[in-house]
């Protein structure tokens, strides 16, 4: 399981999409493939935490 906090993707992220995050500095150089299985958006501060299950 991972968990990101972006300023992307605002209003875009659904339960059940497939993606991918790519972040060399902690290891996920090929990206870690995962399903959105949690999201929560705070529109004041511009930012959306993802919650993704999956293989890293």
């Amino acid at each position: 399981m991972l968990r990101v906090v972006t300023d992307r993707y605002l209003g875009q992220i659904e339960i059940g999409q497939i993606g991918r995050v790519t972040y060399p500095a902690f290891g996920f150089q090929n990206g870690f493939v995962g399903v959105v299985v949690g999201w929560r958006e705070r529109l004041a501060a511009r930012r959306v935490e993802i919650t993704a299950w999956g293989a890293g």
